[in-house]
């Protein structure tokens, strides 16, 4: 189990702890221990050791990424899924136990950059006179809310990208590219849509450890949460949009090479007739004792075929 301790520094920023100062400085102002790559059995006796009761355990053991609150005593637990780094679009189970003076996270898989959203998000907040555990939950998911905006964007991005290239090349887009930006957006909204649930709930969570309806960035997270919702179903129309217009265009291909060879086909029928004519094996074929029978025969199939282009092409079949 890796766990890594921050406080918040007079500056605005994290500074990283020990477990033992982080445990310390909670009694009087508030610290942040982030839990990850933890099988269960060694989290549940940590959480033992700092006197957790049992449905609070239970509930942090079985942390599956779902959308819920559990509040016990002075105990509140909170979990929905998240972003596992901004280059990998893949869900991981994030779960809050805020216990007075203390924040702590836990995923089971490694979230890169977390720390770092936090610290960016301190940095350019305006300074706060009680750096409490509301004020420091409401950093993390405004922080949590960037990263879905960022991974939002790169993702419309690339889809709107697609749409002109289609425009230009239909050939320069492949439909793996779609299907990679189709699961790409149905991971954002399962991640999304369960935080815009979780983030309804907790505004209306009144307990003295945690308290976000008065919070700045707390708003600015579910506001954020709530333009993500519907920027992914913009999004998911667009996928939609693009995978129909490439699937009209394989289509359109397709039958441009069809009514190509239904052309050439056209073409070669007489030529085949002719061919087969004087390819039977009869004993009296007056035009076998024509002299230039031949090259008459080879003129007539040449004008035929030529004739039936120029039919064709003045009809627009060939374009």
């Amino acid at each position: 189990m890796k766990r890594r301790s921050f406080g918040v520094s007079s500056g605005g920023g994290l500074k990283e702890l020990t477990e033992a100062e982080a445990l310390e400085v909670a009694a009087d102002s508030c610290a942040w221990i982030d839990v990850q790559e933890y099988d269960t059995t060694e989290l549940t006796s940590w959480l033992k050791t700092l006197g957790c009761d049992r449905d609070i355990v239970r509930a942090c053991a079985d942390l599956s990424g779902r959308t819920r609150i559990h509040v016990s005593g002075a105990d509140v637990f909170f979990e929905f899924p998240a972003l596992a780094s901004f280059e990998v679009l893949q869900r991981v189970p994030l779960g809050f136990l805020c216990r007075p003076g203390l924040c702590i996270t836990l995923h089971p898989a490694p979230m890169a950059g977390l720390s770092q959203s936090v610290e960016h998000v301190l940095a350019n907040s305006p300074a706060s006179g009680t750096e409490d555990v509301s004020f420091l939950v409401a950093v993390m998911l405004a922080g949590l809310s960037s990263r879905a905006v960022d991974a939002v964007e790169d993702v419309r991005g690339t889809v709107r990208a697609m749409q002109e290239q289609l425009d230009r090349d239909p050939d320069g887009v492949e439909p793996e590219e779609i299907q990679e930006q189709s699961s790409a957006v149905r991971t954002l909204e399962g991640v999304v849509g369960e935080r815009v649930i979780v983030f309804d709930r907790l505004q209306l969570l009144d307990t003295q450890t945690l308290d976000l309806s008065g919070h700045h960035l707390y708003r600015v997270a579910l506001a954020d949460a709530q333009y993500l919702d519907r920027a992914i179903d913009r999004l998911e129309k667009r996928i939609t949009d693009l995978r129909v217009r490439f699937s009209l265009d394989q289509q359109d291909r397709t039958n441009r090479r069809l009514a190509v060879l239904t052309v050439i086909s056209a073409v070669f029928l007489p030529l085949t007739l002719l061919a087969g004519i004087y390819g039977m094996n009869f004993e009296f074929m007056p035009e076998l004792g024509y002299h230039y029978a031949y090259f008459l025969a080879l003129g007539a199939m040449a004008a035929i075929a030529i004739g039936l282009i120029h039919y064709f092409r003045s009809r627009g079949w060939l374009e």
